[in-house]
């Protein structure tokens, strides 16, 4: 009698479909477009700015123009 308890949680569960919601698709594209930016722009940022204070500026102003949108 449990086997077949089981057998009927495993077949629902098989049939469930997993789906992604518009604000979950979203949420990967822009997850996706910023993990690419984080590991590429920081060494261009540092090879153009000329010193370590402008690269921070450019940093905490990137951040402030992200924020804003």
């Amino acid at each position: 009698m449990v086997f077949e308890q089981k057998q009927d949680t495993v077949s629902k569960l098989a049939a469930t479909k997993p789906t992604l919601s518009v604000l979950d698709t979203i949420a990967l594209i822009v997850e996706l477009v910023i993990g690419a930016g984080i590991f590429e722009t920081p060494s261009l940022v540092a090879a153009n700015a000329g010193n370590a204070t402008m690269v921070l500026l450019f940093c905490v102003l990137g951040g402030a123009i992200s924020l804003i949108g």
